[in-house]
C-alpha cells in the first residue's frame, strides 16, 4: 500500500514538473516575440537589403527593428566601380526586399535587376513617381551615358516621395503592420516638415549672397530653396562666350559663395575661388555615416554661418 501511495506521488509531481516546464518555455518563447501595434507574435521577418548605407538608413527609420536590413556598399565610390556577379545575383536573389535609389545613382542597377530571380525577391527603385531632373553634362558609364540626375532627396519633397516608395513596399511585403510603418512614416515626415522649416528661414537670410556652382549635383536643392546661384560653364562644347558671360556677371556680383562637396572640387577651382575672393563652404550630399535628417541640418548650419556676416569680402 505504501509502495502504491509512492508511486501515486511520484506520477503526480512528475507530470506536474512537465506541465510547469511547458508552461515556462510558452511563457519565454511569447515573451521574445516583438509586439507590435496590438499584434499577437510577430508572423513576418523581413530580409531587406539596400545598395548603400545611405539608403540603408531610411528603412531603418521605417522599419526600426523589425526586419533584418542590410547593405551592399557603404559609400558612392564603390557603388559606381561595382560589377556584379553570378553570386551577387545569387545572393540578392535570396532576400525579401532590395531597394536601390534609381535615376542612374547605381547605374548598374537596372541591368542587374533585370538577371535576379523574381520568384523571392520584390525590387523597388526608390525614385518611383520623382520628378527627376537632367543633368546638363551627362556621364558615360561603360557602355552607355547618364542623363538622369541623382541627387533628388536634396530637395526634401521628393525625398517624402522615395520615403514613402519604402514604406509602401515594406507594407506590402508585411501588411500585418502598416499601421507600424505608417506611425513611423507619419514621425519621419514632420522631421523632414522641420527640415524645409529651417531652409526657408536660412534662405531668407542668405538673400542677397550667390552662391557659385561647378556641377549639377545640388540643381535639387537650389531650385526648391530658390537661393541666387551661378553655374560654371564645363566640359566638352562649352563656347568661350559662354565662360566669358559668366565671368562678366561674377565680376559684377558681390558676396560670392564657393559651394562644393569634394575636396577635389575646392582644389580645382582654387585659382577662380581666389580671382574672385569667394568664400567657401562644404555641402554633405549622401553621408554613409549621418542619415538623411543628420546631413541637412549640418548644411544648413554650415550656410547659416554665411547668413549671419552681414559684410562678406569682396
Amino acid at each position: 500500500m505504501k509502495r502504491g501511495y509512492k508511486i501515486f506521488i511520484s506520477f503526480i509531481i512528475t507530470n506536474l514538473m512537465v506541465i510547469s516546464f511547458i508552461l515556462i518555455s510558452h511563457y519565454i518563447s511569447e515573451s521574445n516575440v516583438v509586439k507590435i501595434e496590438g499584434e499577437k507574435e510577430r508572423e513576418t521577418y523581413l530580409s531587406i537589403i539596400t545598395t548603400n548605407k545611405f539608403l540603408y538608413h531610411m528603412v531603418r527609420d521605417i522599419t526600426k527593428d523589425m526586419h533584418e536590413v542590410t547593405y551592399m556598399m557603404k559609400d558612392q565610390k564603390s557603388q559606381w566601380n561595382f560589377k556584379y556577379t553570378e553570386d551577387s545575383i545569387k545572393n540578392i536573389s535570396k532576400k525579401d526586399l532590395f531597394i536601390y535609389f534609381g535615376a542612374s545613382y547605381e547605374p548598374w542597377a537596372s541591368s542587374f535587376v533585370d538577371e535576379l530571380k523574381r520568384d523571392n525577391v520584390t525590387v523597388l527603385n526608390a525614385s518611383r513617381g520623382i520628378r527627376l531632373m537632367n543633368l546638363n553634362l551627362p556621364i558615360k558609364y561603360n557602355d552607355r551615358v547618364v542623363k538622369e540626375n541623382p541627387y533628388y532627396w536634396l530637395n526634401p519633397e521628393e525625398y517624402k516621395t522615395a520615403l514613402l516608395n519604402i514604406k509602401n513596399a515594406i507594407g506590402e511585403k508585411d501588411p500585418k503592420n502598416l499601421s507600424f510603418y505608417d506611425k513611423s512614416f507619419n514621425e519621419e515626415m514632420e522631421k523632414v516638415d522641420l527640415i524645409i522649416s529651417k531652409l526657408r528661414e536660412v534662405s531668407e537670410e542668405l538673400e542677397g549672397k550667390t552662391f557659385v556652382l561647378t556641377d549639377d549635383t545640388l540643381d535639387y536643392f537650389f531650385k526648391f530653396t530658390g537661393l541666387n546661384y551661378i553655374k560654371i560653364p564645363s566640359g566638352e562644347g562649352t563656347k568661350r562666350e559662354e565662360i566669358e558671360k559668366v565671368n562678366q556677371k561674377l565680376k559684377s556680383t558681390e558676396n560670392l559663395i564657393y559651394i562644393y562637396n569634394n575636396e577635389e572640387q575646392l582644389k580645382n577651382y582654387e585659382k577662380l575661388i581666389k580671382d574672385y575672393s569667394m568664400n567657401t563652404v562644404e555641402f554633405l550630399l549622401d553621408s554613409e555615416d549621418i542619415g538623411y535628417k543628420s546631413m541637412m541640418l549640418k548644411n544648413i548650419e554650415k550656410m547659416k554661418n554665411f547668413s549671419e556676416k552681414k559684410e562678406m569680402h569682396k
